[in-house]
Order: C-alpha cells, then structure tokens, then sequence
C-alpha cells in the first residue's frame, strides 16, 4: 500500500522494480548514523537495478563496497589534525553549542568542499542524478556547474530552518501559533545573517578558485529546489506548511530486511534470567567523549536493584571498571534485535537510535549531548515517549528513577501509540521511488 498525504508523505511502497538503469552519485557526510542512511539507500537503488557510487570519507569504503555500491574516498587528514571530530566533542562536552556549530563547520565541512567538487564533478557526466547531504557544500557546487538532477537527503529535523522550531537547542514544545512561528522566522533569518558574516567570505574565495561566482548565505542556500527527501516521519515531526512541494517526509528508514543476527549462547541466557532489562546506549559518536561516566552511572543505578542492564558501550575504554552481576558491558548490538527485548531504553536521542526506540514501541530516557539531539529530545518529550534528563541528573540515583519512571504507565502506553503509527512506514523505498523520479527528468543548461 502507498500512502500520500497531500504529496507530501510517502509511506509503504510496493512498486516494481525500476524498468531501465539509473545511476546515481551519493555525496554523504555526518556520522556513523548518516553513513547508515546513505549506505542502505545505495544498497536499494542497485537492488533495484541501478548503478551507485558513493563519494564520502575513506573508512566509509568497506562498508559501501559490500552493499554494491562503487565508491571514491576523500583523502583523510584535511583539517590539519587527526581526529577533527575530537575537538568538536570536547567543545560538545563542556555545552558549548554555538561553538561546537562553528567548529563543525571550519573543521568537517569547509575542508572537504575542494576535493570533495573534483570527485564529485568528475563523476557527474556518468550519473543521472547527484544525492547529497545539506552539508556535503560541493554537491550543490557540482549542480550549478553541471545542472544535474539533484536531491538533498535529509536525515534530521534540526538540520533544516523551519517556522515550527527555534535555530537553538529548545526546551519549547512544537509553534502552532502564527506569532510563534513567525517569531521562529526571524531567528532563523537572524542565524542566516550570522553564519553569513562568520563563512560566506571563506567560502567564496574557495567558490572563486571553482570558478563559481560569489554568493550570499552559502550555508543556508545549498538545498535542492527539485527535491527534499526528510528521511523521518510525520509523526515524529510534521511538515513545515511553508515549506514547498519539492520536500517530502518518507517516513524513517527502517533497516528493510532483519539484521539476521544470533546472539551467543551465554548472551541468550543471560536475557532470559533477567527480566526487566534495561538498555543504555549513546550511539556511535558522542559515545568517545561521554561514554565512559554515562556507563559508569548506568551500571551503578542498577547495582543492587531489581532490575538489569545492558550497555552498548562502543568501545573497550568505556567499560566500568566494576560491573554488577546483574548488567552487561557490549561494544555493540543491532537494534532490531535487542530494542524488542528490553523494557525502557536510555539514549542520546541521535536519529537511528530513537527511530529504532520508537518502532520497537519503548519508551525512553532522554540523555541529549550535542549536535540535533537536544531538539529530538524535546520532540520525544512532547510526544510522550519519553523523559529528559539533564546532565547533572544523569548519575546513578537519577537515571535509577527516571529509567523506573519511564519504563511503565503513561510513557509505555504513548510508545506503543506511537509504534504501531510507524507500521506501515518505508523511508528508504519512499526515497528510491522519488529519486528515480527525479533522474529521468532532463538536465538544465550547464554553467
């Protein structure tokens, strides 16, 4: 069944396979998580036929070569340090946000816009269709050199200025008043203006070592205006009414087939000798810079209680030094197998782990670090499917509570709501079926 609401929505599709080959250029960035959208679309477009290559950095190779896909790596070490990422969390850490947006910026996007635009440039005149994240900048560089049929994926709410939120971490619920959203505008315009004066100078000279003439609010003007696919759902966030009818909501993008996963012996008995169970993750990447005193909290908040945890704790240096007999330190397990068999889940409200919460119908605490999980969290905490918790409430004695709060009652209830109204949802074929759609149409008048 499909589902279209006012063409805008897309949800389930059962269409046949495409009847003639496309090929599509994926220009990804972002983290493990985005690497896990982008992935998993590239892997559907060549189920369907189609011929993919990816452009994104170079240890996101592996992975998209065992999908199928044809892969180009950006050179690593461009920002001049190691691990770029690492600054940016410490900055993170210390709640820094307008800094860690700043630093995000000058260390993990302005950097890769040169090579990642010869890449990308090369390979357009062999593709029909370039997909790109919002900040994957050359993409929309290599567009207005080549007028390529180009979409922008979308993989989080925040990433895109809209009336309904503030440009800042909120603690408000969802605008529905004109005056709100209004008010919302202006920020936003205000935040344009801002990130205007700080990067449009740097990133027009790079613009003019391209050839490209200089342009106003860069950062904020490299959407598609053929298409925007937000890979999320209604439910979990509605559409802007001012947006235009090149954005559709595709609903999450669930994982299509199960992760065929079978836990070790000592694994299995271990879950079915406790009950409840508690899960506490913090993804993939804001686990290296607050994993070690979240974990260390979680096991002692289960430390003597009647119930028992699990923690996904990423790596080996996040691992308590002292563990009850009653919690579990794993470095990872796939969510559709272990979300199904707790009761409540701790998170940091990154988009894959709470999509992942909110189909298996658990309720949450909500442990936002940076970057848009602040805004997930205050989306969850409307919908009812969870509870915020602040940093400093974030020890032991706290998270005992809330994840006892949580885990029942009205939380438990709202989650179920809330999964069985995702059922019918495909993000990832929504997705395929708008970008084959946007690849057979023609190409404009190249720069």
């Amino acid at each position: 069944m499909t589902v279209v609401l006012g063409g805008w929505f897309c949800g389930s599709h059962k269409r046949p396979l495409a009847m003639s080959q496309l090929s599509f250029l994926l220009a990804a960035w972002g983290s493990a998580g985005d690497r896990s959208v982008f992935v998993e679309l590239g892997q559907l477009l060549v189920q369907r036929g189609h011929r993919v290559t990816m452009v994104a950095q170079e240890d996101w190779g592996k992975e998209a070569q065992r999908r199928g896909l044809e892969f180009r790596g950006l050179p690593a070490g461009l920002s001049g340090e190691e691990d770029p990422l690492e600054s940016v969390l410490q900055l993170a850490a210390r709640g820094t946000s307008g800094s860690v947006y700043a630093t995000v910026v000058r260390k993990l996007v302005l950097p890769v816009i040169e090579p990642a635009f010869h890449i990308l440039l090369e390979e357009a005149a062999r593709h029909d269709c370039l997909v790109a994240h919002p900040m994957a900048l050359a993409a929309a560089f290599v567009w207005e050199k080549t007028r390529i049929p180009w979409a922008t994926l979308c993989t989080s709410p925040a990433i895109t200025p809209s009336s309904l939120l503030p440009p800042w971490p909120p603690r408000v619920r969802l605008a529905r008043k004109r005056i709100t959203r209004a008010l919302y505008r202006s920020c936003w315009n205000a935040l344009t203006c801002v990130a205007s004066f700080l990067f449009d100078g740097e990133i027009n000279r790079i613009r003019k070592r391209l050839g490209l003439a200089p342009r106003k609010h860069v950062l904020f003007s490299h959407r598609s205006t053929q298409r925007v696919l937000h890979l999320y759902s209604p439910t979990f966030f509605p559409r802007d009414p001012q947006w235009g009818p090149e954005h559709v909501l595709t609903g999450f993008p669930h994982p299509r087939e199960p992760s065929g996963y079978s836990p070790p012996k000592d694994l299995a008995h271990w879950l079915a000798q406790h009950t409840p169970v508690w899960l506490f993750t913090l993804g993939s990447t804001v686990v290296k810079s607050f994993g070690r005193s979240f974990y260390e909290e979680a096991a002692e908040a289960v430390r003597g209680y009647p119930a028992a945890a699990i923690l996904l704790i990423g790596e080996e240096g996040n691992r308590p030094a002292r563990l009850p007999s009653n919690a579990l330190a794993i470095p990872w397990l796939p969510h559709d197998w272990i979300m199904p068999r707790v009761s409540v889940v701790a998170h940091h409200c990154g988009m894959g782990t709470l999509a992942s919460a909110l189909l298996a119908g658990k309720p949450a605490v909500l442990c936002p670090c940076a970057f848009d999980q602040p805004y997930n969290a205050a989306r969850l905490e409307e919908l009812g499917v969870g509870k915020y918790l602040p940093r400093h409430r974030r020890k032991a004695a706290g998270l005992r509570l809330a994840m006892w709060e949580t885990s029942t009652g009205m939380y438990a209830r709202q989650a179920q709501i809330v999964s069985n109204k995702l059922q019918g949802e495909d993000g990832l074929g929504c997705a395929a079926i708008q970008l084959e759609e946007l690849a057979r149409t023609k190409r404009g008048p190249a720069q």
